[in-house]
């Protein structure tokens, strides 16, 4: 058993080169490629537990836990990868080396390729709203150091004039920079009135969070280049 294969791999190759005899029309002295593939997914070992408490990525290492049997029954797989590639050219002219209108669609229909994922799924949700828990009680106890949080509400009032001036890190230090972020946090995912509220807090949080953990999840979406090349 070859945890790290593909079992099922289907690739095409299209490519179509105008006939020198077309001289009119959108196909002459163009030439067209498509490619498209469909294969499984890559394997990777599930982490049980008491062995994956931790949000560990299918392509990093399980912790280590000794040799354990039936190893192979423990693989799972990522879903399916599909793509499809597209790239259109046309010289403009006859002309030895004339430049070539192009079009380049690289996932043409855009289809989601999941690179990699949690090796427990179940444990994301609650992982992350812990995560934007702790993220946001950081924010607030900053905020208290600085008399700008308000207990009751759980909102961080950024509104009063020099607020930033005077604004001080946990270490004391100057943190201005600290003060600016949240006020630009607040203008993003709140209403831009300075009062940073609990739910907005968690918004940021959340967001950074998707940013960060599930951002590179995915491989590349649909991208188009369209441009002018010098023939050859």
């Amino acid at each position: 058993f070859n945890a790290w294969s593909r079992p099922h791999t289907v690739s095409a190759v299209v490519q179509f080169r105008a006939p020198r005899e077309l001289r009119s029309g959108w196909l002459s002295r163009s030439e067209l490629w498509a490619g498209f593939q469909l294969a499984s997914g890559t394997s990777y070992l599930s982490c049980p537990a008491p062995f994956g408490p931790a949000l560990i990525l299918s392509d990093q290492a399980c912790p280590s836990f000794g040799v354990v049997g039936g190893l192979a029954s423990m693989y799972t797989r990522l879903p399916a990868r599909k793509v499809l590639d597209l790239r259109f050219t046309k010289a403009l002219s006859d002309a030895p080396y004339a430049p070539r209108f192009f079009i380049d669609a690289r996932n043409l229909l855009n289809f989601t390729t999941v690179i990699r994922s949690y090796r427990d799924a179940a444990l994301l949700a609650p992982a992350r709203s812990q995560i934007i828990e702790n993220g946001v009680e950081i924010i607030q106890v900053e905020a208290s150091n600085n008399g700008a949080y308000d207990a009751s509400t759980g909102a961080v009032n950024l509104s009063a004039p020099g607020t930033c001036a005077s604004w001080i890190t946990f270490q004391g230090s100057g943190g201005a920079p600290d003060c600016v972020a949240l006020l630009r946090a607040e203008a993003r995912y709140g209403n831009g009135d300075g009062i940073y509220s609990a739910d907005e807090q968690r918004t940021a949080v959340g967001a950074a969070f998707d940013a960060t953990h599930l951002g590179g999840l995915n491989g590349t979406p649909r991208r188009v280049r369209v441009g002018i090349e010098m023939g050859i």
